[in-house]
């Protein structure tokens, strides 16, 4: 994905305030705002769709309802990053096997580029942003200061006990002040430094597939410290060793060791070791059917399997066994539900 150039257009701010008791304006309406997507209810009748708030620049901020239990599907919101906050009730996002329940304790992020089912019950009511994912990359590749080659893929729980949850507090703050017909806010250099703050704000501090190296380029990390690590998360099932680190590092054992200590808290061998147990309790989490316990800690590179399996109830407090087991109890229920039509 090359970088592109990010033309700052002229900001119109528009207020938005609509009201729909039927699904298909209600789809039309916020396919405008997020993206194409697929509404559906067991109640169409007790839909009461509301939507109030503001769209100026590369943000929409508003609150919004539909005072029914709905389900919304999409394949992929293309253009958009639809992130939402709970005020009373509560939702629950669906994508391939991972499950997120959001409430007024922990907001959701959801990110373009895969399918996923949204499922809000009757008395959700949610404060959504909408954030463009033209704005969003750019700031990304503004900060690496270099292009970026994947979508940005945030993780879709928000803990509302650190950075996010100020940054949900400065949501509200703003939503307030562009309501207000004599602010200042919307005047385009200083939206355009409060959006920018928002954004480098959210990429800092949730979560993404960017985040290590966002980290190490705001921490000043060597860049050989990146590289080595990449090459770490594409050669799990190797048996790399230290040579083959300083080797690859082209740097002495000693700064090897101490650059790694310094950055991560760890020695090299330990990283990569924790990159591993990460990677395998990921493929536990998300198993298919065909896949194994001992299958997948050897794709990881674990050959020791009574080993294996000690040091992970270690670090998880259970065994690898039952996370696998649990993962394949859940897949059956979600398997069972989808199979069931609405009541």
């Amino acid at each position: 994905m090359k970088r592109r150039q990010h033309k700052q257009s002229e900001l119109r701010k528009e207020i938005i305030n609509v009201e729909f008791c039927s699904t298909t304006s209600a789809r039309d309406w916020m396919s405008q705002i997020c993206g194409p997507h697929e509404l559906e209810t067991p109640h169409p009748h007790h839909l009461r769709f509301h939507h109030q708030g503001i769209r100026l620049g590369h943000l929409a901020l508003g609150m919004l309802a539909y005072e029914t239990d709905v389900s919304i599907k999409t394949d992929d919101l293309l253009h958009s990053y639809s992130i939402s906050l709970p005020i009373s009730g509560t939702q629950q996002f669906e994508h391939l096997k991972s499950c997120v329940e959001s409430d007024a304790e922990q907001g959701l992020i959801i990110s373009p580029g895969h399918p996923f089912r949204l499922s809000l019950d009757a008395h959700c009511r949610k404060r959504q942003v909408r954030v463009s994912r033209e704005a969003l990359e750019h700031k990304l590749a503004t900060l690496l200061n270099r292009d970026i080659t994947r979508p940005v893929i945030f993780e879709p729980g928000i803990a509302l006990n650190g950075e996010m949850g100020l940054w949900w507090h400065t949501i509200g703050s703003l939503s307030n002040m562009l309501l207000n017909p004599y602010s200042l806010v919307d005047h385009s250099t200083i939206w355009t430094a409060y959006q920018d703050i928002l954004l480098s704000l959210l990429l800092q501090h949730q979560p993404h597939n960017y985040s290590q190296q966002l980290e190490a380029r705001l921490l000043r990390r060597p860049d050989y410290l990146h590289e080595l690590v990449s090459m770490m998360e594409e050669m799990l099932d190797q048996p790399l060793t230290l040579a083959d680190l300083e080797r690859t590092a082209g740097v002495a054992k000693k700064k090897l060791y101490h650059d790694f200590h310094h950055f991560y808290g760890c020695s090299p061998i330990a990283y990569f070791r924790e990159l591993r147990f990460r990677e395998v309790r990921r493929r536990l989490l998300n198993a298919q059917r065909h896949e194994s316990v001992s299958l997948i800690a050897l794709d990881c590179g674990f050959s020791q399997l009574g080993r294996f399996a000690k040091e992970y109830q270690q670090r998880y407090n259970e065994l690898p066994s039952f996370t696998f087991t649990q993962a394949m109890a859940s897949t059956a229920t979600e398997l069972s539900s989808r199979a069931r039509p609405w009541p």
